[in-house]
């Protein structure tokens, strides 16, 4: 099985807000963990799998 390792840092103080290690499908998971942070601008690499989920 094959797993990706998302994370979300904050730029200004370069600290690991969420992160979360497991198939593609747990981006929704790293996403639920940013709910409380007000998060709504993501970076990628342009994945064709970001664009159905964000």
């Amino acid at each position: 099985m094959a797993a990706w390792l998302w994370h979300a840092i904050d730029h200004g103080t370069g600290a690991v807000l969420a992160y979360v290690l497991a198939p593609d499908h747990a981006l929704v998971t790293l996403i639920n963990q940013l709910t409380p942070f007000g998060i709504t601008r993501f970076f990628t690499d342009a994945w064709g799998g970001y664009e159905r989920i964000l």
